[in-house]
């Protein structure tokens, strides 16, 4: 079948489209929520339904929040499926995994959904996959992956919170709009290490969302001093760390008193190195004692329930100091 694209941010426009494809046998279009426009739910309810009244073909909604600035929430796309008829799916590209059940609960069993997403799920493990990024540089190598929560604000929006971003310095700092404060809480942030013991902590708005394939952006700059990255994730100012060096030596640190700062700097000094010693792994410290998940409860469980007896490390006789009643002591 054929699904011509018959979007518009002018209604007439995609009416007009519509039509075309009709006539020149399409078999569905494929229409976009209005971009730029930023119109109410209400305003998306009414493009559509001018759209579904002028054509017979299935329409299938293409809601992509990050391009078109605007997200179509479930109870709106389930007015639209219950008044019209011919429309009948949605391409889904705000990546909340979430919808799928909502739209089903809205729309109902028959309603498509398709993933509007880059990334595709391949059916056999020993699949060769798909390029995720783009090298800038022959040696260049991936280090570190972490999972974001998303979100539907636009770049501009983004922009305009960072300048009044509640972990700005004093003579920064701003009162909140309903708005920046709901982003604000939402906020989640990166700490990347590098292998010269320096590092920094970064807003996740500042990383700017890009399609699969693509070059990436600059994370931390001044990779001379700084050394090669040998981690990249999510964290908080309330975590502990754990570094690691190629001398084995090993560093608990706190990042309370990390600073939170732009997406290309060149980060602080997190961890003195001695010369020719560089950081090899940094590890994120679960300070939580209770399992957090049904894994990690059955794990304790079984643990538990084995009954072994609670036993100590043990002294060798090659230790750095010998201990009365220890092995090798």
């Amino acid at each position: 079948p054929v699904v011509a694209g018959a979007g518009s941010n002018n209604t007439t426009e995609a009416i007009d489209l519509a039509r075309h494809a009709e006539k020149a046998g399409a078999d569905a279009v494929l229409v976009v929520t209005p971009y730029y426009n930023k119109p109410t739910q209400r305003g998306l309810y009414a493009h559509y339904a001018a759209v579904a009244k002028a054509t017979s073909l299935p329409i299938i909604i293409y809601n992509i929040p990050p391009r078109s600035v605007i997200d179509m929430t479930p109870e709106t796309m389930g007015q639209l499926v219950g008044d019209f008829s011919n429309i009948v799916g949605v391409k889904d590209a705000t990546g909340k995994i979430e919808r799928v059940s909502e739209q089903r609960i809205t729309c109902g069993r028959d309603f498509v959904q398709l993933s509007g997403e880059d990334v595709r799920e391949f059916v056999s493990r020993t699949s060769t996959g798909v390029r995720g990024m783009k090298f800038k540089e022959k040696n260049d190598e991936v280090v570190s992956l972490s999972i974001l929560k998303g979100g539907t604000a636009t770049p501009d929006e983004r922009d305009a919170y960072l300048k009044v971003a509640p972990w700005k310095s004093d003579e920064e700092a701003h009162s909140l709009s309903d708005d920046h404060q709901a982003m604000a809480d939402e906020e989640e942030f990166i700490l990347t290490v590098c292998a010269n013991g320096y590092g920094k902590l970064s807003s996740a708005y500042e990383y700017r969302r890009a399609g699969r394939g693509g070059m990436g952006i600059t994370n931390i700059d001044n990779i001379a001093r700084n050394g090669q990255v040998v981690a990249s994730f999510t964290a908080t100012k309330s975590d502990q760390l754990m570094l690691v060096t190629d001398q084995a030596k090993l560093i608990r640190i706190g990042l309370n008193s990390l600073r939170v700062i732009g997406r290309s700097s060149a980060g602080v000094r997190l961890f003195n190195v001695a010369k020719g010693e560089t950081i090899v792994s940094v590890a994120k410290l679960d300070e939580n004692e209770n399992p957090e998940n049904e894994a990690e409860e059955a794990i304790a469980e079984e643990m538990v329930g084995r009954g072994a007896e609670e036993t100590a490390p043990d002294t060798t006789a090659h230790s750095d100091r010998n201990i009365p009643d220890e092995p090798g002591g």
